[in-house]
Protein backbone atom coordinates (compact mmCIF):
# COMPACT_ATOMS: atom_id res chain seq x y z
CA UNK A 1 0.00 0.00 0.00
CA UNK A 2 1.06 3.60 -0.53
CA UNK A 3 1.60 5.90 2.42
CA UNK A 4 -1.57 7.77 1.50
CA UNK A 5 -3.52 4.52 1.71
CA UNK A 6 -1.88 3.56 4.99
CA UNK A 7 -2.91 6.89 6.49
CA UNK A 8 -6.52 5.73 6.33
CA UNK A 9 -7.68 3.78 9.43
CA UNK A 10 -10.07 1.90 7.15
CA UNK A 11 -7.04 0.30 5.51
CA UNK A 12 -5.87 -0.92 8.92
CA UNK A 13 -9.28 -2.51 9.48
CA UNK A 14 -8.61 -5.05 6.75
CA UNK A 15 -6.01 -6.89 8.84
CA UNK A 16 -6.66 -5.48 12.32
CA UNK A 17 -10.48 -5.43 12.57
CA UNK A 18 -10.59 -5.76 16.36
CA UNK A 19 -8.12 -2.95 16.98
CA UNK A 20 -9.93 -0.80 14.44
CA UNK A 21 -13.35 -1.43 15.96
CA UNK A 22 -12.10 -0.54 19.43
CA UNK A 23 -10.29 2.58 18.24
CA UNK A 24 -13.36 3.68 16.25
CA UNK A 25 -15.29 4.31 19.46
CA UNK A 26 -12.39 5.84 21.37
CA UNK A 27 -11.83 9.46 22.28
CA UNK A 28 -8.72 9.36 20.07
CA UNK A 29 -10.99 8.73 17.09
CA UNK A 30 -13.42 11.39 18.36
CA UNK A 31 -10.76 14.00 19.13
CA UNK A 32 -11.46 16.28 16.17
CA UNK A 33 -15.21 15.65 15.98
CA UNK A 34 -16.07 16.37 19.61
CA UNK A 35 -18.34 19.45 19.49
CA UNK A 36 -16.94 20.72 22.79
CA UNK A 37 -13.41 20.63 21.36
CA UNK A 38 -14.62 22.31 18.15
CA UNK A 39 -16.30 25.01 20.23
CA UNK A 40 -13.24 25.59 22.40
CA UNK A 41 -10.97 25.79 19.38
CA UNK A 42 -13.35 28.33 17.80
CA UNK A 43 -13.22 30.42 20.99
CA UNK A 44 -9.44 30.10 21.10
CA UNK A 45 -9.12 31.34 17.52
CA UNK A 46 -11.37 34.32 18.30
CA UNK A 47 -9.46 35.29 21.41
CA UNK A 48 -5.81 34.76 20.61
CA UNK A 49 -5.17 34.14 16.93
CA UNK A 50 -4.92 37.88 16.30
CA UNK A 51 -2.41 38.25 19.15
CA UNK A 52 0.24 36.20 17.41
CA UNK A 53 -0.40 32.99 19.38
CA UNK A 54 0.17 29.70 17.58
CA UNK A 55 -3.15 28.95 15.81
CA UNK A 56 -2.27 25.24 15.70
CA UNK A 57 -2.14 24.97 19.51
CA UNK A 58 -5.29 22.83 19.76
CA UNK A 59 -5.00 20.74 16.58
CA UNK A 60 -1.45 19.64 17.34
CA UNK A 61 -3.00 16.96 19.51
CA UNK A 62 -6.60 16.75 18.27
CA UNK A 63 -5.81 16.41 14.55
CA UNK A 64 -2.05 15.85 14.24
CA UNK A 65 -2.14 14.16 10.82
CA UNK A 66 -4.28 16.93 9.34
CA UNK A 67 -1.78 19.46 10.66
CA UNK A 68 1.28 17.51 9.49
CA UNK A 69 -0.07 17.14 5.96
CA UNK A 70 -1.03 20.81 5.72
CA UNK A 71 -4.73 20.02 5.47
CA UNK A 72 -5.36 22.45 8.33
CA UNK A 73 -3.44 25.13 10.17
CA UNK A 74 -5.94 26.03 12.87
CA UNK A 75 -8.59 23.30 12.94
CA UNK A 76 -11.44 25.52 11.81
CA UNK A 77 -11.96 23.46 8.65
CA UNK A 78 -11.84 20.00 10.24
CA UNK A 79 -15.44 19.16 9.39
CA UNK A 80 -14.65 19.49 5.68
CA UNK A 81 -11.61 17.19 5.74
CA UNK A 82 -11.33 13.54 4.77
CA UNK A 83 -12.12 11.48 7.92
CA UNK A 84 -8.71 9.79 7.69
CA UNK A 85 -7.12 13.12 8.63
CA UNK A 86 -9.27 13.79 11.69
CA UNK A 87 -8.56 12.72 15.24
CA UNK A 88 -5.63 10.75 16.61
CA UNK A 89 -5.33 8.02 14.01
CA UNK A 90 -3.54 4.70 13.66
CA UNK A 91 -1.03 6.37 11.36
CA UNK A 92 -0.20 9.10 13.87
CA UNK A 93 0.77 6.62 16.59
CA UNK A 94 2.16 3.79 14.49
CA UNK A 95 3.27 5.29 11.15
CA UNK A 96 6.95 5.98 10.54
CA UNK A 97 8.65 8.33 8.10
CA UNK A 98 10.07 5.41 6.12
CA UNK A 99 6.58 3.96 5.52
CA UNK A 100 6.89 1.21 8.12
CA UNK A 101 4.51 0.76 11.05
CA UNK A 102 5.84 0.55 14.59
CA UNK A 103 4.42 -1.54 17.41
CA UNK A 104 5.28 -3.40 20.62
CA UNK A 105 6.11 -6.73 18.92
CA UNK A 106 9.85 -7.43 18.88
CA UNK A 107 9.62 -10.14 16.21
CA UNK A 108 6.91 -8.92 13.81
CA UNK A 109 5.62 -11.40 11.26
CA UNK A 110 6.53 -10.82 7.62
CA UNK A 111 4.21 -10.75 4.63
CA UNK A 112 1.98 -7.90 5.79
CA UNK A 113 0.96 -5.02 3.51
CA UNK A 114 3.49 -2.82 5.29
CA UNK A 115 6.87 -3.20 6.92
CA UNK A 116 6.63 -3.68 10.69
CA UNK A 117 9.21 -2.58 13.24
CA UNK A 118 9.53 -2.71 17.01
CA UNK A 119 9.38 0.52 19.04
CA UNK A 120 9.97 1.04 22.75
CA UNK A 121 7.59 4.02 22.50
CA UNK A 122 4.73 1.59 21.89
CA UNK A 123 5.91 -1.24 24.14
CA UNK A 124 3.64 -0.91 27.15
CA UNK A 125 6.05 -3.00 29.23
CA UNK A 126 8.78 -0.43 28.65
CA UNK A 127 8.68 2.47 31.17
CA UNK A 128 9.86 4.86 28.46
CA UNK A 129 6.62 4.32 26.50
CA UNK A 130 4.73 6.69 28.79
CA UNK A 131 6.76 9.59 27.42
CA UNK A 132 5.10 8.98 24.05
CA UNK A 133 1.71 9.59 25.69
CA UNK A 134 3.17 12.61 27.44
CA UNK A 135 3.66 14.45 24.16
CA UNK A 136 -0.06 15.28 24.24
CA UNK A 137 -0.99 14.56 27.84
CA UNK A 138 1.22 17.27 29.30
CA UNK A 139 0.13 20.62 27.87
CA UNK A 140 1.89 23.94 28.31
CA UNK A 141 0.13 27.03 26.98
CA UNK A 142 1.53 30.20 25.42
CA UNK A 143 2.02 31.78 28.85
CA UNK A 144 4.24 28.91 29.98
CA UNK A 145 1.61 27.45 32.33
CA UNK A 146 1.29 23.66 32.46
CA UNK A 147 -2.46 23.44 32.07
CA UNK A 148 -2.63 19.65 31.71
CA UNK A 149 -0.15 17.52 33.63
CA UNK A 150 -1.18 13.86 33.42
CA UNK A 151 2.26 12.65 32.35
CA UNK A 152 4.06 14.76 34.95
CA UNK A 153 1.67 13.48 37.62
CA UNK A 154 2.46 9.92 36.58
CA UNK A 155 6.20 10.64 36.67
CA UNK A 156 5.88 11.74 40.30
CA UNK A 157 3.80 8.70 41.28
CA UNK A 158 4.59 5.26 42.63
CA UNK A 159 3.81 3.76 39.24
CA UNK A 160 6.71 5.48 37.44
CA UNK A 161 9.32 3.91 39.71
CA UNK A 162 11.74 1.54 37.97
CA UNK A 163 10.76 -1.25 40.36
CA UNK A 164 8.97 -3.81 38.12
CA UNK A 165 6.69 -4.81 41.00
CA UNK A 166 4.96 -1.42 41.02
CA UNK A 167 5.74 0.10 37.61
CA UNK A 168 2.68 0.66 35.45
CA UNK A 169 2.93 2.59 32.20
CA UNK A 170 0.14 4.74 30.82
CA UNK A 171 -0.68 2.11 28.23
CA UNK A 172 -0.67 -0.76 30.71
CA UNK A 173 -3.64 0.84 32.48
CA UNK A 174 -5.49 2.39 29.55
CA UNK A 175 -5.08 -0.39 26.96
CA UNK A 176 -5.98 -3.65 28.68
CA UNK A 177 -4.04 -6.61 27.28
CA UNK A 178 -5.13 -10.09 26.22
CA UNK A 179 -3.80 -12.98 24.16
CA UNK A 180 -4.89 -13.19 20.52
CA UNK A 181 -3.59 -12.89 16.98
CA UNK A 182 -2.49 -9.32 16.26
CA UNK A 183 -3.73 -9.58 12.66
CA UNK A 184 -6.01 -11.69 10.53
CA UNK A 185 -3.28 -12.47 8.01
CA UNK A 186 -2.64 -16.17 7.40
CA UNK A 187 -0.41 -17.75 10.02
CA UNK A 188 -0.42 -14.74 12.33
CA UNK A 189 0.81 -15.98 15.73
CA UNK A 190 -0.86 -15.38 19.06
CA UNK A 191 0.47 -12.25 20.70
CA UNK A 192 -0.25 -10.08 23.70
CA UNK A 193 -2.50 -7.46 22.13
CA UNK A 194 -4.00 -4.33 23.63
CA UNK A 195 -7.51 -2.90 23.69
CA UNK A 196 -7.61 0.36 21.72
CA UNK A 197 -10.82 1.65 23.35
CA UNK A 198 -8.54 3.56 25.76
CA UNK A 199 -11.34 4.47 28.16
CA UNK A 200 -10.60 7.23 30.67
CA UNK A 201 -12.96 10.10 31.60
CA UNK A 202 -14.53 11.57 28.44
CA UNK A 203 -17.22 10.08 26.22
CA UNK A 204 -18.73 11.00 22.87
CA UNK A 205 -21.63 13.45 23.22
CA UNK A 206 -22.93 13.03 19.67
CA UNK A 207 -23.74 9.87 17.73
CA UNK A 208 -20.54 7.86 17.42
CA UNK A 209 -19.49 4.17 17.10
CA UNK A 210 -19.52 1.97 20.20
CA UNK A 211 -21.11 4.74 22.25
CA UNK A 212 -22.87 2.48 24.74
CA UNK A 213 -19.86 0.20 25.13
CA UNK A 214 -17.43 3.09 25.54
CA UNK A 215 -19.58 4.76 28.18
CA UNK A 216 -19.73 1.46 30.09
CA UNK A 217 -15.92 1.20 29.95
CA UNK A 218 -15.57 4.75 31.30
CA UNK A 219 -18.01 3.92 34.10
CA UNK A 220 -15.97 0.83 34.92
CA UNK A 221 -12.75 2.86 34.91
CA UNK A 222 -14.15 5.56 37.19
CA UNK A 223 -15.76 3.04 39.55
CA UNK A 224 -12.34 1.45 40.13
CA UNK A 225 -10.54 4.74 40.73
CA UNK A 226 -11.48 6.06 44.16
CA UNK A 227 -11.83 4.43 47.57
CA UNK A 228 -14.26 6.25 49.87
CA UNK A 229 -14.89 6.10 53.62
CA UNK A 230 -17.75 7.71 55.53
CA UNK A 231 -17.20 8.12 59.28
CA UNK A 232 -19.83 9.41 61.70
CA UNK A 233 -18.97 10.15 65.32
CA UNK A 234 -20.62 12.15 68.12
CA UNK A 235 -18.15 14.08 70.26
CA UNK A 236 -20.63 16.57 71.82
CA UNK A 237 -23.94 17.62 70.33
CA UNK A 238 -24.19 17.28 66.55
CA UNK A 239 -22.78 14.26 64.73
CA UNK A 240 -19.32 14.72 63.26
CA UNK A 241 -19.22 13.45 59.64
CA UNK A 242 -15.87 12.87 57.97
CA UNK A 243 -15.56 11.86 54.31
CA UNK A 244 -12.22 10.40 53.21
CA UNK A 245 -11.26 9.85 49.57
CA UNK A 246 -8.22 7.86 48.50
CA UNK A 247 -6.91 8.01 44.93
CA UNK A 248 -5.83 4.42 45.37
CA UNK A 249 -5.74 2.96 41.87
CA UNK A 250 -5.01 5.81 39.46
CA UNK A 251 -1.49 6.44 38.16
CA UNK A 252 -1.89 10.22 38.27
CA UNK A 253 -3.93 12.86 40.08
CA UNK A 254 -7.72 12.62 40.06
CA UNK A 255 -9.23 14.16 38.11
CA UNK A 256 -6.50 14.67 35.55
CA UNK A 257 -6.15 15.84 31.96
CA UNK A 258 -8.23 18.97 31.42
CA UNK A 259 -8.82 19.12 35.17
CA UNK A 260 -9.85 22.77 34.93
CA UNK A 261 -12.85 21.60 32.89
CA UNK A 262 -13.51 18.48 34.97
CA UNK A 263 -15.86 18.48 37.90
CA UNK A 264 -15.65 15.74 40.53
CA UNK A 265 -17.70 16.37 43.64
CA UNK A 266 -19.03 14.74 46.79
CA UNK A 267 -22.78 14.78 47.38
CA UNK A 268 -23.57 14.40 51.08
CA UNK A 269 -27.01 14.16 52.72
CA UNK A 270 -28.14 13.81 56.32
CA UNK A 271 -31.66 12.68 57.23
CA UNK A 272 -33.81 12.53 60.34
CA UNK A 273 -36.80 10.16 60.28
CA UNK A 274 -36.69 10.18 56.47
CA UNK A 275 -36.53 13.97 56.07
CA UNK A 276 -33.53 15.41 54.24
CA UNK A 277 -32.17 18.03 56.66
CA UNK A 278 -28.72 18.61 55.21
CA UNK A 279 -27.22 18.45 51.74
CA UNK A 280 -23.75 19.53 50.76
CA UNK A 281 -21.94 19.56 47.40
CA UNK A 282 -19.15 21.96 48.38
CA UNK A 283 -16.26 19.52 47.99
CA UNK A 284 -15.28 19.88 44.33
CA UNK A 285 -12.10 18.41 42.83
CA UNK A 286 -10.63 20.34 39.88
CA UNK A 287 -7.80 22.70 39.02
CA UNK A 288 -8.28 26.47 39.06
CA UNK A 289 -6.77 28.77 36.45
CA UNK A 290 -5.66 32.38 36.97
CA UNK A 291 -4.36 35.07 34.66
CA UNK A 292 -1.29 37.28 35.14
CA UNK A 293 -3.28 39.49 37.53
CA UNK A 294 -4.23 36.44 39.60
CA UNK A 295 -7.84 36.71 38.47
CA UNK A 296 -9.73 33.47 37.77
CA UNK A 297 -10.11 32.47 34.12
CA UNK A 298 -12.04 29.64 32.50
CA UNK A 299 -10.05 28.47 29.48
CA UNK A 300 -6.61 26.91 29.39
CA UNK A 301 -5.06 29.36 26.92
CA UNK A 302 -5.95 32.27 29.23
CA UNK A 303 -4.03 30.93 32.24
CA UNK A 304 -0.75 32.19 33.62
CA UNK A 305 -0.90 29.96 36.69
CA UNK A 306 -2.59 26.73 37.74
CA UNK A 307 -3.71 25.72 41.24
CA UNK A 308 -3.84 21.93 41.53
CA UNK A 309 -4.30 21.77 45.30
CA UNK A 310 -7.88 20.47 45.07
CA UNK A 311 -6.94 17.32 43.15
CA UNK A 312 -6.62 13.93 44.81
CA UNK A 313 -2.90 13.05 44.66
CA UNK A 314 -1.67 9.66 43.42
CA UNK A 315 0.24 7.17 45.53
CA UNK A 316 3.96 7.95 45.66
CA UNK A 317 5.26 5.07 47.79
CA UNK A 318 4.28 1.57 48.88
CA UNK A 319 6.41 1.77 52.02
CA UNK A 320 4.03 2.01 55.02
CA UNK A 321 6.83 3.55 57.10
CA UNK A 322 7.18 6.48 54.71
CA UNK A 323 5.16 9.55 55.84
CA UNK A 324 4.03 9.95 52.22
CA UNK A 325 2.38 6.52 52.30
CA UNK A 326 -0.93 8.05 53.41
CA UNK A 327 -2.15 10.31 50.61
CA UNK A 328 -5.90 10.25 51.20
CA UNK A 329 -7.83 13.50 51.64
CA UNK A 330 -10.53 14.08 54.28
CA UNK A 331 -13.15 16.72 54.98
CA UNK A 332 -15.43 17.10 57.98
CA UNK A 333 -19.06 18.22 57.88
CA UNK A 334 -21.54 19.20 60.61
CA UNK A 335 -25.09 18.01 59.93
CA UNK A 336 -27.97 18.75 62.36
CA UNK A 337 -27.81 16.92 65.72
CA UNK A 338 -30.99 14.97 64.96
CA UNK A 339 -29.47 13.17 61.93
CA UNK A 340 -30.01 9.41 62.03
CA UNK A 341 -28.90 8.56 58.48
CA UNK A 342 -26.08 9.94 56.32
CA UNK A 343 -25.43 9.13 52.66
CA UNK A 344 -22.66 10.06 50.24
CA UNK A 345 -21.63 9.50 46.64
CA UNK A 346 -18.99 10.98 44.32
CA UNK A 347 -20.03 12.30 40.92
CA UNK A 348 -17.79 13.01 37.92
CA UNK A 349 -18.41 15.12 34.82
CA UNK A 350 -15.95 15.88 32.02
CA UNK A 351 -17.05 19.51 31.68
CA UNK A 352 -18.56 21.84 34.24
CA UNK A 353 -21.98 23.27 33.43
CA UNK A 354 -20.59 26.81 33.52
CA UNK A 355 -17.96 25.92 30.89
CA UNK A 356 -20.59 24.53 28.53
CA UNK A 357 -22.93 27.48 29.20
CA UNK A 358 -20.18 29.97 28.36
CA UNK A 359 -19.54 28.28 25.02
CA UNK A 360 -23.28 28.21 24.29
CA UNK A 361 -23.59 31.90 25.16
CA UNK A 362 -20.66 32.66 22.87
CA UNK A 363 -22.31 30.91 19.96
CA UNK A 364 -19.61 28.24 19.61
CA UNK A 365 -21.59 25.31 21.06
CA UNK A 366 -25.12 24.09 20.49
CA UNK A 367 -27.32 24.09 23.58
CA UNK A 368 -28.39 20.57 22.61
CA UNK A 369 -24.99 19.15 23.59
CA UNK A 370 -25.31 17.26 26.85
CA UNK A 371 -22.36 15.89 28.85
CA UNK A 372 -23.22 12.96 31.14
CA UNK A 373 -22.58 12.80 34.86
CA UNK A 374 -21.10 9.56 36.19
CA UNK A 375 -21.90 8.24 39.65
CA UNK A 376 -18.93 6.37 41.12
CA UNK A 377 -20.67 3.30 42.49
CA UNK A 378 -17.89 2.38 44.91
CA UNK A 379 -18.37 5.71 46.69
CA UNK A 380 -22.08 5.20 47.32
CA UNK A 381 -22.08 4.78 51.12
CA UNK A 382 -24.73 5.00 53.85
CA UNK A 383 -24.51 5.26 57.64
CA UNK A 384 -27.43 4.60 60.00
CA UNK A 385 -27.66 5.51 63.68
CA UNK A 386 -29.01 2.03 64.44
CA UNK A 387 -25.55 0.60 63.67
CA UNK A 388 -23.79 2.98 66.04
CA UNK A 389 -21.22 5.70 65.45
CA UNK A 390 -18.62 4.17 63.14
CA UNK A 391 -17.03 4.23 59.70
CA UNK A 392 -18.55 2.82 56.52
CA UNK A 393 -17.30 0.60 54.98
Amino acid sequence: MSQDQLMDPQACAQCHPTHFAQWSGSMHAYAADDPVFVAMNARFQKEVASSGADPSFCVKCHAPVALATGATSDGQNLATLDPKLRGVTCFHCHGQKDGSFAGPISDPAHGASHKSVYSTSLDLNDPSSSAFCGTCHDVKNGHGATVEATFSEWQASLYAQPNPIVNETCGACHTVSSLAAAATTSGAPVRRIHDHSMAAFDVAVTTFPNQVEQKALVQQTLDASIVAKLCVGQPTGAPNVTVTLDNAFVGHAFPSGAAHDRRVWVELHAYASGTDLFDDVSWVMRTNLSDASNQPVMFLWQASSVDSSLLLPPAVTNDPNDPKYVHSVSRTFKPPPSADRVTMIVHAKAFGDEVLADLVDGGELSASVSVPTFDLEGTKLEWNLSSGYRCVP
